[in-house]
């Protein structure tokens, strides 16, 4: 039996490796959730695994807002939007999906009119894509005037 699930787990792990990499596949797994609907507003929607080129963020290095409280060590946060075809977050369209912390959550949607991006595009024109965006801040305590060590960095 343990022959057999070797294989399986490799077989398994290059499959999700092949759908991860398939940026332009039109397959099933693509098509718009009902939840996704809301952000339709009469014009056409794709997620990420839908268009040839995905929308691609051009200041990523956008400051958030985020004053860590709670105690913990680390605090991780995804919003879901729309980019629209000029590149920009449609903000009405934004929305939480999974946050460990309200406080990060919200920096990053207050952060969310700031960011520009590359628009989608689909058989050569720009069109509008669904995003998922995910931030992490991890905190670590060092003394002043030193540097963390990269194995003092909690993961989050």
């Amino acid at each position: 039996m343990e022959r057999l699930r070797n294989p399986l787990i490799l077989l398994l792990a290059t499959g999700l490796a092949a759908c991860a990499s398939a940026g332009g596949s039109r397959s099933a797994r693509c098509e718009l959730r009902p939840m996704d609907s809301v952000h339709v507003q009469g014009t056409a929607l794709y997620r990420e695994c839908a268009v040839d080129v995905r929308a691609e963020l051009l200041n990523p290095t956008t400051p958030i807002d985020f004053r860590p409280s709670g105690g913990r060590t680390c605090y991780s946060a995804m919003i879901e939007f729309v980019v629209d075809t000029a590149g920009a977050p449609e903000l009405a369209t934004a929305r939480v999906v999974r946050s460990n912390s309200d406080d990060l959550a919200r920096a990053l949607l207050a952060a969310l009119p700031q960011w520009r991006y590359r628009p989608a595009r689909r058989a050569g024109a720009a069109v509008r894509q669904l995003v998922q965006l995910q931030r992490a801040v991890a905190l670590v305590a060092v003394r002043a005037g030193s540097l963390p060590s990269p194995s003092s960095r909690p993961p989050c």
